[in-house]
């Protein structure tokens, strides 16, 4: 995978991301205080989602199928984006893995069996991101990895207990971060194997 492709797949899901970053990285008192619905939400979507009832539009987010006839046209390319986005990021890092892979670099190691803790979807993803950053980490000699935004600890724990590394993770929300130490603690005893090097919060 070329630079100018890793570059051009950034840029997409940057412009997907970047007029929604003021709604995720808003305190929910701003949220409510600055109205930010009415000022950062598109008028066309906002309005699709206000006319559908929260229920409802929350269900057609839910599903699998969002090329159903009538479905609200603003929300149904919204989700469209995100999800291309999504795939994409992972399609290039899948390549990415196998040009390692073709080129002799790879961690010695089973893919970890995840899908007890997660859905399948989520599993692959964190699979394939993590013997990415172990290879990484090899070719490299990196001692530590620090995981921004590590949320519940998925990554952080496979990089620490499956490869061996060192991690810090670190995320803004207290809720994460203490849903982090209890998935690491129940994740420790099914993946550790001889590395004796800990994981950080």
């Amino acid at each position: 995978m070329s630079f100018a492709n890793t570059h051009s797949a950034l840029i997409n899901i940057l412009e997907v991301l970047e007029p929604f970053l003021p709604l995720a990285n808003c305190h929910m008192v701003n949220f409510l205080s600055h109205d930010l619905w009415s000022t950062h939400v598109p008028l066309e979507l906002r309005k699709e989602i206000e006319e559908l009832g929260g229920d409802e539009a929350f269900n057609y987010i839910m599903e699998n199928d969002h090329n159903k006839e009538n479905s609200p046209p603003a929300l149904q390319q919204f989700l469209r984006n995100a999800e291309k986005a999504s795939s994409m990021g992972i399609q290039k890092i899948d390549k990415f893995w196998s040009s390692l892979e073709n080129s002799g670099y790879h961690v010695k190691k089973s893919d970890p069996q995840l899908t007890m803790f997660m859905s399948s979807k989520k599993a692959h993803e964190v699979q394939v991101i993590s013997k990415v950053i172990a290879t990484l980490a090899v070719i490299e000699d990196v001692g530590c990895i620090i995981d921004l935004g590590g949320g519940k600890g998925y990554l952080g724990s496979i990089l620490a207990y499956h490869y061996g590394l060192r991690v810090l993770s670190i995320d803004c929300s207290q809720v994460n971060t203490h849903g982090a130490v209890k998935l690491a603690g129940n994740l420790k005893v099914p993946l550790m194997k001889l590395s004796s090097r800990t994981i950080g919060y």
